[in-house]
């Protein structure tokens, strides 16, 4: 009897160790921690379930600091910038597990739906909101929008996409770079004060990406999770809250073209 105790215990306490395994999930910063919580979290808990396993929401308080954060390894999974991907994250051992199908990512160059803005060549010497150094799309492509044209202008670096629109409608800049994926998802209130003044070229689009540490089980149910959301409803649901069309599996050098890409463009060095 006492035996049969023992080797209970002993079984449980393994499973206990396996459900207690806990993972981060580390999301760019292009909005808000709470709005960036609400929409992952459905998400999260549906790894969670397939896993087994706990994961933790994680992001940064500005694009900077969560790429010195990949540079340190220090998210399980990870949703990145491309930029993000080729320079920091492959380099210590994170691989692509999903990108979305037929999208590409592009910057985007807002105004004021009622400003007179009508061309790049109007922002001569002017300030232009940028989420961050290294937001490739949104800074590093709209910045080079200028660098081709010889536009003298101020970059200034505020913390995320969301404040780069708050600060265009507001009237602090007279226009700001975001990215098509993050204009979409912005309020039908907050769209109506804004206008896309001119678009980047467009390239591959964020992954979803993984650390080599977590085991490679964990990794191909992550991946087989993700690729098949939306063959369902409620999957379906959580991609159209995250603004996300189907998920693919993804490849490293699906990423080559922005690889050659950043070898032609001026992109920002930082410390």
């Amino acid at each position: 009897m006492l035996r049969a105790f023992i080797l209970l215990m002993l079984i449980t306490s393994l499973k206990l160790s396996a459900t207690e395994k806990k993972l981060s999930f580390g999301v760019v910063p292009q909005q808000s921690p709470t709005k960036l919580l609400s929409q992952w979290m459905p998400l999260i808990e549906k790894l969670k379930s397939h896993c087994h396993c706990e994961i933790d929401f994680h992001t940064a308080v500005d694009i900077t600091t969560f790429e010195n954060n990949i540079k340190k390894g220090e998210y399980d999974i990870v949703y990145l910038n491309p930029f993000h991907y080729v320079q920091a994250a492959h380099p210590v051992g994170y691989n692509a597990l999903v990108k979305e199908k037929d999208r590409k990512l592009k910057g985007v160059l807002v105004v004021k739906n009622d400003s007179p803005i009508n061309s790049i060549e109007d922002l001569k010497n002017e300030r232009i909101a940028l989420p961050g150094p290294t937001a490739f799309a949104a800074s590093v492509l709209v910045s080079n929008l200028f660098y081709q044209k010889n536009i003298a202008f101020e970059p200034a670096y505020v913390k995320s996409h969301e404040s780069v629109y708050t600060g265009v409608i507001s009237g602090i800049f007279k226009a700001g770079g975001g990215v098509n994926r993050t204009f979409e998802a912005l309020s039908d209130e907050q769209k109506k004060h804004l206008k896309i003044l001119t678009t980047t070229i467009d390239v591959t689009p964020h992954p979803i990406a993984i650390h080599e540490r977590v085991d490679k089980k964990t990794q191909l149910l992550f991946q087989d999770t993700l690729i098949n959301l939306d063959g369902t409803p409620e999957g379906k649901k959580i991609l159209e809250e995250l603004d996300l069309k189907a998920l693919v599996k993804a490849d490293n050098k699906d990423w080559d073209d922005v690889r050659k890409l950043i070898k032609k463009i001026e992109v920002p060095k930082v410390q």
